[in-house]
């Protein structure tokens, strides 16, 4: 295997991020919630900020996030004004997640949080940077499903977050899921890179028309291409 060491100078994130509290909640009320009026005890809401307080302490498992709430109970009661003096049981969140949200309602509401505030400017050609990534999630393994759950990721690397992300269906691959992510994603001024799957002349195209450029590794899964290129920048 023929192995390319490359120096990039990632950029810093000088100013602090700093998150309304009051927004997220706020963008978390305008979401459906799907279970039955009957028996719904904590609102969608402020059981989703409360995971976001929870993941921004470093607690991510369901079980982490219930003990976090619950040894918080007195002062996230007080701050979301709930009736009940204590906070949910961990299978309450579990069914929470599985069964009262619509995913791509929550990463739009996410994924408006992060961006960043709208200007007139145009941005340069070339001063943004958009790099597309998959990664399978550990214990994510759907109900009557064999394969865990894949997501394909846009990741904004001067800004340092995740502008869109999509899940990759089991009947497809990353090549499929890439012109649905990167329509949700501002094109004008960036420059999107992925590896090598990503290389294909439909995405290439929906970049440039979009206002972006790309940048992709080509290799021997693609061999007439590869040739043409190693052709055109041979020395004569």
């Amino acid at each position: 295997m023929n192995r390319t060491i490359l120096a990039v100078d990632m950029p810093t994130q000088e100013a602090p991020i700093v998150l309304d509290l009051g927004a997220i909640y706020h963008q978390f009320q305008t979401l459906a919630d799907r279970r039955k009026r009957r028996g719904v005890r904590y609102p969608l809401a402020v059981l989703l900020t409360i995971a976001v307080l929870a993941k921004l302490s470093g607690y991510s498992q369901i079980a982490a996030i219930a003990d976090w709430a619950r040894a918080r109970a007195d002062a996230l009661v007080e701050l979301f004004d709930l009736k009940r003096p204590s906070m949910p049981h961990e299978a309450t969140w579990t069914r929470v997640f599985a069964q009262a949200l619509v995913i791509t309602a929550l990463e739009q509401v996410v994924a408006s949080l992060s961006a960043a505030p709208v200007t007139a400017e145009v941005p340069a050609r070339g001063s943004l940077i958009v790099n597309l990534d998959g990664k399978t999630l550990r214990g994510t393994i759907p109900l009557g499903q064999t394969s865990r759950m894949h997501l394909l990721a846009a990741y904004q690397a001067d800004q340092g977050w995740v502008v869109a992300q999509a899940a990759v269906g089991s009947k497809t691959n990353e090549i499929g899921a890439a012109p649905t992510l990167l329509a949700q994603v501002e094109l004008t001024g960036a420059v999107v890179t992925g590896d090598a799957m990503h290389t294909q002349r439909q995405l290439s195209s929906q970049v440039v028309e979009a206002g972006g450029d790309y940048f992709w590794w080509v290799k021997q899964n693609q061999p007439t291409l590869l040739a043409d290129l190693e052709l055109l920048f041979e020395e004569e």
